[in-house]
């Protein structure tokens, strides 16, 4: 007897349907599952990941101007890269958008070449997998066959969707309708206008099925100083719940950035996570022990390390690295692993410690399943689609987390994708609120949970879900921390000096002041100097401190803001030659400073121009010296803007003003009046390199904390307490100074 084909979403789907069925179980597949059936590229192997990364990059190695998009030579680097190409590559496949669709006349010269060459890459990859009779799933909607004579052992077919489907998958919709009675079910949210545009070639081949779904219900919307504490309040929702009759499987924590399982899995000491994300290998033993060889020379701690194993890091080879596996698990996966990526280490010469590097690699990206048995089930959000639990725990609701940034969005700006036809920014943002809606919807009892800090506020998501509450401060239980009562009790040492306020005062050393009176004191009065080494700037401090210069060199020049792009785009390149990871930032970039270039345009034409650029000044204020160097000063007429570039999130301005800490832009004010500037025409604001906007602050709103914080710093004599909150002592290069 023919039986019914269901199509959901996820495996995740598909286990918590079959675990409400006592009968014969039914026909399920996942969609990615039904697409694999129905469409086929004949007489080919499909590629796996490593050897798709590997044809890749023998393919750019016959790619004309590679540097035009920063291709790097390096292998390894490259192999890391990849997968930015192969996920662009995709989009414009599953979309039907050939690489000739993005170009237009308003295109400026160097973003045509970049097209170019990518359209190049995407030939030459395609001829690599042509010559070795190979089929990559990404790119099966260019050149597929249909195998519909198995549908027809079906009577009809319910395919569930939530989330947007690709105009492939519609085609593929199509036909299926076309053999079979077909109903797509859907639980349509507000922000599913593209899911219904999508649809609306099937409406008349299928039956459209729609389940109304409406977020009822209070939430539990809480804030917490520091975003790891969030373990520790997700731990207490979770008995909350459970308190309340919810049983334990049926309560769900949902993480937008999933990274943030590894605090979780620290904190779980009674073992109640499930993690449907796994273990990454990475975090394991033997790929720590690794790591460490790698980092032999450049890592003292590594060094040491290494050195008490006594492991000689110069002769481990890929055999001896499999002898260091601490368990029976490591073992086989790292057999696996040294299988899966034969095919490169036959293909390529490559060095021992390349070899070694390329199987870290491999290992990294490998994440094991986790079968501690906790009943509590952690998943990222695309995981919710077409479940339901009875409590929903949704952490880490914050604006530089939710919504999610895609990789997709490297190479192209929303005007362009938008002309083609490709899912903009915007578009994704509605999909993974409707992701969040439904989840929440389905739900009796919801908990949402943010940091709140002076770097990250929450999300916006929040109020566009219909949400009016504001996070109350996490009431956490402190039964839940590790006790620690054998250390004691802490007291605080107290420290007194003589007047110090006469140095002059820098916009840093007044929050380290404000922050933590401790550390003001260990780095400014006793002038100890943190360890080199943990100063160290990461690569997103290099690439905001190349920012800094090359604009203000841009800006002595006097380029015309028209010619800003091309501009900016030669000397980052210049700047990062011979930094293949720097290289690759700077390329990033130069697609991110999209929406400043057209401000700049746009400012300039209603009258703005540049007047200083990196002045130092000095500023007399309340009997105090102030100290610093401005990035830029624009003047029109009679009004002056000081302006400080920010390559990463900009300052939080406290809604009390007594709860401000940061007055860099206050005493940049200072400095301007003293260069002569107008104190009636100064306004400041942080200008947002990758959104083009300028964040203004309220001089009046926060004029008297300011003069009240300066007055409290040049007080004669002090106590150098320390900071309410241990937020500050995380990364602190005085902890151990101060005992806490």
């Amino acid at each position: 007897m023919p039986a019914k084909l269901t199509v959901l979403p996820t495996n995740r789907a598909r286990r918590n349907l079959l675990g409400g069925v006592s009968a014969l179980a039914p026909k399920i597949l996942t969609i990615k599952e039904f697409e694999e059936r129905i469409a086929f590229v004949p007489r080919r192997v499909v590629i796996d990941d490593i050897a798709r990364k590997l044809t890749l990059k023998i393919a750019s190695e016959r790619l004309k101007n590679a540097d035009k998009l920063g291709i790097s030579d390096d292998f390894l680097v490259f192999l890391d890269h990849a997968p930015f190409f192969l996920k662009f590559f995709d989009e414009l496949s599953q979309y039907g958008v050939k690489p000739s669709d993005l170009l237009s006349g308003d295109n400026y010269a160097e973003y045509d070449e970049h097209i170019a060459v990518l359209s190049e890459l995407k030939t030459l990859y395609n001829e690599e997998l042509d010559g070795a009779l190979y089929a990559d799933r990404g790119f099966i909607a260019e050149h597929y066959e249909l195998n519909l004579n198995w549908l027809k052992e079906f009577e009809s077919a319910d395919i569930t969707i939530e989330g947007t489907p690709t105009p492939f998958e519609i085609k593929l919709f199509e036909a299926a309708a076309g053999v079979l009675p077909l109903t797509i079910s859907i639980c349509p949210s507000p922000f599913d206008g593209a899911l219904k545009a999508a649809l609306e070639p099937l409406r008349d081949r299928a039956k459209i099925k729609q389940t109304a779904l409406e977020l009822k219900g209070d939430f539990r919307l809480f804030s917490l100083r520091e975003r790891a504490n969030q373990a520790q309040a997700i731990a207490s929702e979770v008995f909350y719940y459970i308190d309340r009759g919810v049983e334990p499987e049926k309560i769900a924590v949902v993480l937008p950035d999933e990274s943030f399982a590894g605090f979780l899995r620290g904190f779980d000491r009674f073992d109640l996570f499930n993690f449907a994300m796994g273990t990454p290998f990475g975090e394991s033993r033997f790929c720590r022990l690794l790591r460490a060889a790698l980092n032999y020379d450049e890592d003292e701690a590594a060094k040491a390390f290494i050195d008490r194993k006594r492991i000689d890091p110069k002769r481990l080879d890929l055999d001896e690295a499999l002898t260091l596996a601490q368990s029976g698990e490591e073992s086989e996966i790292a057999k696996e692993m040294l299988e899966a990526i034969a095919p490169i280490l036959q293909a390529r010469r490559l060095t021992q410690i390349e070899r070694l590097r390329l199987f870290v690699q491999a290992l990294e990206a490998k994440s094991i399943d986790d079968n501690r048995g906790g009943k509590i089930t952690v998943l990222g959000a695309l995981e919710t689609r077409a479940v339901s639990f009875d409590a929903v725990i949704a952490a880490d609701f914050n604006d530089d987390i939710v919504p999610r940034r895609s990789q997709k969005d490297l190479f192209l700006n929303a005007a362009v994708r938008a002309r083609a036809g490709l899912p903009t920014y915007a578009d994704r943002e509605d999909n993974e609120r409707s992701f969040y809606y439904r989840a929440f919807a389905r739900a009796k009892f919801k908990t949402i949970l943010c940091a709140r800090n002076d770097k990250s506020e929450p999300s916006r998501f929040i109020k566009e879900l219909g949400i009016t509450q504001t996070p109350s401060p996490y009431p956490l239980d402190r039964k839940l921390f590790s006790a620690r009562s054998s250390l004691g009790a802490y007291q605080p040492r107290v420290i007194a000096a003589a007047d110090f306020s006469r140095d002059s005062l820098s916009p840093s050393k007044l929050k380290c002041y404000l922050v933590c009176k401790r550390r003001f004191y260990h780095r400014y009065i006793e002038n100890l100097k943190p360890d080199e080494r943990s100063e160290s700037p990461s690569y997103e401090q290099e690439m905001g401190a190349l920012l800094h210069e090359t604009l203000a060199e841009i800006a002595k020049e006097k380029i015309a803001a028209s010619e800003l792009r091309e501009a900016v785009t030669a000397k980052l390149r210049s700047k990062t030659e011979g930094d293949e990871r720097l290289s690759f930032e700077a390329l990033v970039w130069t697609r991110k400073l999209e929406p400043f270039y057209h401000n700049e345009i746009s400012r300039f034409q209603d009258g703005w121009r540049i007047a200083e650029t990196e002045k130092e000044a000095r500023a007399l204020f309340r009997g105090v010296t102030l100290n610093g160097r401005i990035d830029r000063v624009d003047i029109n007429g009679d009004r002056v803007l000081i302006l400080d570039y920010k390559s990463g999130a900009a300052p939080v301005f406290a809604r009390n003003a007594g709860d401000q800490i940061d007055f860099q832009l206050m005493i940049y004010r200072e400095l301007a009046t003293a260069l002569g500037y107008d104190r009636r025409g100064v306004s400041a604001g942080y200008y947002m390199l990758e959104s083009g906007e300028i964040v203004s602050m309220d001089f009046e709103k926060y004029e008297a904390a300011f003069a009240q914080r300066i007055e409290e710093f040049k007080s004669p004599v002090q106590s150098f307490d320390l900071a309410q909150s241990r937020q500050p002592c995380r990364h602190c290069d005085y902890a151990a100074l101060c005992g806490r």
